[in-house]
């Protein structure tokens, strides 16, 4: 399918590796051009966190954010990709990330000395505003005791970067645009 990041372009689902328990389940799968972080119809979450997903992450490369190289690809009835939660995924266009190596930040102060584009912390937070993103920060709501909601694992930080340092990267975006009032 046609609408990748840089050159990668899968376009088969060779086997399923692993799924995650994530709000759109996403699985591991590898493709005919490498790992990748599949979420595909039928997820818990609906049809709409995926286009949320794909205009969230052409956005963030507009806003020249770094984000994984991404793509959609078919699911095909034969791959058989089972979600964590339970079902299986659903055949048609699915949105998909290139795997590759880093870690999602831990909150330690050690991770952040290490960021080799620091500058982008403040345009991450400037950018999940304007697209109404509640699922990196979303404070409790007006008038309501309680502590925010805080979601570590979707701030990653590549090890794509210069030797002994890592590159924040802008990913899932599937829960822009949901939110009616901050």
């Amino acid at each position: 399918m046609s609408g990748s990041s840089r050159n990668w372009r899968p376009t088969t689902i060779r086997r399923f590796i692993r799924p995650f328990p994530t709000s759109a389940c996403t699985a591991l799968v590898e493709t005919d051009a490498g790992p990748g972080y599949l979420k595909a119809l039928g997820n818990p979450e609906g049809p709409h966190v995926l286009a949320c997903e794909w205009v969230g992450t052409q956005l963030a490369k507009w806003f020249d954010l770094p984000t994984f190289d991404f793509s959609l690809i078919t699911v095909a009835v034969e791959d058989e990709i089972p979600f964590a939660k339970g079902g299986l995924a659903e055949p048609g266009p699915a949105f998909i990330t290139r795997a590759e190596s880093g870690e999602p930040w831990s909150a330690h102060e050690s991770q952040l000395k290490r960021i080799a584009n620091p500058e982008d912390i403040a345009r991450l937070v400037v950018f999940d505003t304007w697209t109404l993103n509640c699922d990196r920060y979303q404070p409790p709501p007006e008038g309501v005791a309680g502590r925010a909601r805080v979601n570590w694992n979707n701030v990653f930080l590549s090890g794509e970067a210069p030797a002994g340092q890592l590159l924040l990267k802008a990913i899932d975006h599937t829960h822009c645009f949901t939110v009616a009032d901050r």
